[in-house]
């Protein structure tokens, strides 16, 4: 039975804990590594897990502060031991088949790389519902990337186990080969992108690289989402920022040239779309396309390594566009 390693990262996230990790520690799947990632709480959280859950591995980060998801998440991949590393959010929980299923089902793909299940969203008091929050994620024509089937009530449409375009960061089994296959410069995850998109980014190296990623909707678990286009406006501006520059920083990195060609016509009209709404409503994210050109000579220099060793044609990701 081969180990899976749990990470969790948490930032003054102590009201989501004992759901989750108590959903974490049912799980069915009997060889489990579970780490839990502090960046600095403020709320007690780190000592809460220490003394409430003693098989939990708790590790406060101590390097810089103000550091996000990429870049705790590298630090904590070095510290799991597991064939597969589970990457999750802990404002979630888990159906105790969650991390079995997702396994199993890799298990029966060859180079699948990546596993997400079928995640809803809660509502207010973080109790289940029967709206979907995500079934995968999307690549849209004009580069977007939005969660399949977001908002929906589920009446069946997305039962169908099947390879997607990318597994949500939310709650992604990953493959430690494809982890080490796809890192770069010493990062798994890009930790030029901060927060938002990294896993996507990660993902659609590791299909370039051949790996494919699997939804498993026989694997559930339930979100709190913080960030959607209803909640956006809440946001901060920073965090609203990285969102926009960050689909910049997919296409520099990963996009092929022909691809882009064919799909002119829905990029020009979301980046003019984008320009208006900018102009008009949002001139703060001017900021994203200034930090997304001083960027561009670093996505370059990553872009030329990975199609070094892109193995996968253009027709092949195309598959994937909608």
């Amino acid at each position: 039975m081969k180990l899976v390693s749990v990470n969790l990262l948490g930032y003054n996230t102590k009201h989501f804990l004992t759901k989750c990790l108590d959903s974490v520690m049912a799980q069915s799947y009997p060889n489990l590594e579970i780490n839990y990632l502090d960046n600095y709480s403020e709320d007690g959280s780190a000592e809460f897990v220490r003394q409430r859950y003693k098989e939990i591995h708790v590790y406060p980060y101590d390097g810089p502060r103000n550091v996000w998801y990429s870049h705790l998440h590298n630090w904590g991949i070095g510290l799991a031991k597991g064939d597969y590393v589970v990457i999750s959010n802990v404002d979630l929980f888990f159906d105790k088949e969650y991390i079995s299923e997702c396994v199993s089902a890799m298990e029966r793909h060859e180079k699948t790389g990546s596993a997400s299940g079928k995640l809803y969203l809660t509502d207010e008091n973080h109790e289940e519902t029967n709206l979907f929050d995500t079934t995968g994620i999307i690549l849209k024509k004009d580069r977007r990337i939005p969660d399949r089937g977001h908002g929906l009530e589920d009446t069946g449409q997305f039962d169908l186990e099947e390879f997607i375009f990318s597994a949500t960061g939310a709650s992604t089994v990953y493959r430690r080969d494809m982890l080490e296959d796809a890192k770069m410069m010493g990062e798994y995850f890009d930790q030029d992108f901060v927060a938002y998109r990294e896993e996507v980014d990660q993902i659609w190296r590791g299909q370039l690289l051949g790996w494919r990623s699997l939804y498993a909707p026989t694997a559930v678990a339930y979100h709190k989402r913080s960030y959607n286009p209803v909640t956006r406006k809440k946001q901060s501006r920073y965090t609203r920022q990285l969102v926009f520059r960050n689909r910049y920083l997919l296409m520099m990195k990963n996009d092929s040239l022909a691809n882009m060609a064919r799909h002119f016509p829905y990029l020009f009209a979301f980046e003019a779309a984008a320009f208006f709404y900018i102009c008009f409503r949002e001139p703060h994210l001017f900021k994203a396309y200034y930090q997304a050109i001083k960027l561009m000579p670093r996505m370059l220099k990553k872009r030329n390594e990975i199609m070094k060793k892109k193995k996968v044609s253009d027709e092949y990701i195309r598959q994937w566009i909608v």
